[in-house]
């Protein structure tokens, strides 16, 4: 490794644990939606189960448009202790997030599986962090109901998407999402969530058998790496 790459790697370690900042989510989810969608496009997605559980995913893209910024993205690929600081980070600030809705909504809300992901699409360097919130949003006689951490203080400069699961459907939702797409609700980024309340039932054309989960979650601190504009640009 030559002195170039060195420095590079040491800046872009550097800021990958530095630039660790708190962005509002909340989610579980039915697998790895999120992690399976090859989009280059930023933002944050809650997947919710009809237990309430929901996979949360928050998605930063790069710009790796110059052999230096590839190569700093590809330190990270092969780099598992700086993977691993990163996700200890990162689930440190959903943990917290958690908590602060469990004293919310007197719900036990916790964290679990959590994981980094690293690709590279055309000249697209995106990273996804993903972890699982257990009684994120309440359920009740086939019905899920979804406020916290949205309704309080939520804030993304990022898209944020929700999927409701299959075989439900959208009751009631506000603020209205700027897009509906087969259970999936999206809101621009910087959007308004104050007073966020969404509420789902069960199809009673899709046979799906009604839940009865006493449960809720919030999840509002999820780490991001951002503003690595010292060696990767964001897109």
């Amino acid at each position: 490794m030559n002195t170039s790459t060195a420095l590079t790697s040491a800046r872009l370690r550097s800021v990958a644990l530095a630039l660790l900042v708190t962005i509002s989510v909340i989610g579980i989810g039915a697998g790895s939606v999120a992690a399976q969608d090859t989009s280059t496009q930023p933002g944050v997605t809650v997947d919710i189960h009809e237990t309430g559980t929901a996979d949360v995913t928050v998605r930063l893209t790069y710009d790796l448009s110059s052999t230096t910024e590839q190569t700093a993205f590809e330190s990270i690929q092969t780099d598992e202790q700086l993977q691993n600081e990163i996700k200890t980070r990162f689930a440190d600030r959903m943990i917290g997030v958690a908590n602060a809705t469990a004293d919310r909504t007197g719900r036990d809300v916790t964290v679990s599986d959590v994981q980094i992901t690293l690709d590279m699409v055309d000249s697209t360097g995106i990273i996804e962090l993903t972890a699982t919130l257990e009684k994120l949003a309440r359920v009740d006689d086939g019905q899920i109901r979804l406020t916290e951490p949205f309704s309080s203080e939520f804030q993304s400069d990022k898209r944020v998407q929700v999927t409701v699961p299959d075989g439900y459907e959208v009751a009631s939702v506000s603020p209205e999402p700027d897009d509906r797409s087969d259970g999936t609700l999206t809101w621009s980024a910087n959007s308004s969530f104050d007073g966020f309340e969404l509420v789902a039932t069960a199809d009673s054309t899709s046979g799906t058998t009604e839940t009865s989960t006493p449960g809720m979650g919030i999840l509002a601190g999820i780490g991001g790496i951002a503003g690595a504009s010292l060696i990767l640009r964001r897109r």
